[in-house]
């Protein structure tokens, strides 16, 4: 899933919902750092994502 979303990602299909999709992504296999670097970018896009 990871892999997936993160060449969607190297594709130029920035959004909130990719980059909270890719933060959990990563949270699951323990990579906390990269989750926090995407689900912070993901609030950062759209405050408002309190999923995010």
């Amino acid at each position: 899933m990871r892999e997936g979303l993160e060449k969607l990602l190297a594709a130029g299909k920035d959004n909130a919902l990719l980059r909270f999709g890719l933060g959990n992504a990563c949270m699951g296999e323990g990579d906390l750092e990269a989750a926090r670097e995407h689900l912070s970018k993901a609030v950062e896009m759209n405050p408002r994502y309190t999923a995010a």
